[in-house]
């Protein structure tokens, strides 16, 4: 897990979970299996339709994912911070899978990235900027940040000369440099701005847009 650094996550005894967690494999494999089952070679299509009938929100062990216009079937799994998922789609007949053993960014993000490729949808590459920002530059962002139409105040601090942020009730979260005032928080879809002079600070993430004031 990434936390500042990477850092080994406790391992989960695998006589606990069992086949909820207790399986090792890999996409290739995983791409082999769902080519399989929506090939009909598991099971007669018949039934592989009566797994694709979600009712509220579940199949019978398939999930439904959108993607634009699409709609993909398939299944999702993380433990101990390993994560993977898997789609099939009918249309071109296209499997994908995608495993993580860590990850300080949003698997969906790279998912959507992959798909948008497979059927030529337009979408942005992500920014891998870095930015130096001294401690002492880091002290005039301290501080707890409130909205009146945010139920969460934002609470920025320091620790061991990293800038973080944590809203109400939550754990800590690190914000990196990536520009001038600007910070992100990664595998949360998180983007902060800062405005010294003004006391504010602009937070996105995931389309939602909210202005604080510092206290």
């Amino acid at each position: 897990m990434y936390l500042d650094k990477w850092q080994e996550h406790p391992e989960t005894d695998m006589s606990i979970p069992v086949g909820a967690g207790a399986i090792v494999s890999n996409p290739t494999d995983i791409v082999k299996f769902s080519d399989a089952l929506f090939g009909g070679k598991l099971l007669d299509l018949e039934y592989v339709e009566a797994m694709k009938k979600i009712t509220d929100g579940y199949g019978l062990g398939l999930f439904s994912f959108p993607f634009h216009e699409r709609t993909s079937y398939g299944h999702t799994g993380g433990i101990d911070k390993f994560s993977s998922l898997f789609g099939h789609f009918d249309d071109g007949n296209v499997s994908f899978a995608l495993t993580s053993n860590g990850n300080n960014m949003n698997t969906n993000d790279i998912a959507i990235a992959v798909l948008s490729t497979v059927y030529n949808e337009p979408f942005e590459l992500p920014k891998f900027n870095t930015y130096e920002v001294s401690p002492e530059q880091l002290e005039v962002y301290v501080g707890n940040y409130t909205a009146p139409d945010f139920p969460l105040d934002i609470s920025i601090f320091i620790e061991d000369g990293v800038l973080k942020g944590r809203a109400t009730g939550q754990p800590a979260f690190t914000l990196n440099p990536v520009d001038e005032h600007q910070f992100e928080f990664v595998s949360a879809g998180i983007e902060m701005t800062f405005d010294p002079e003004e006391n504010t600070l602009f937070f996105k993430q995931r389309g939602v847009r909210v202005n604080f004031k510092k206290k």
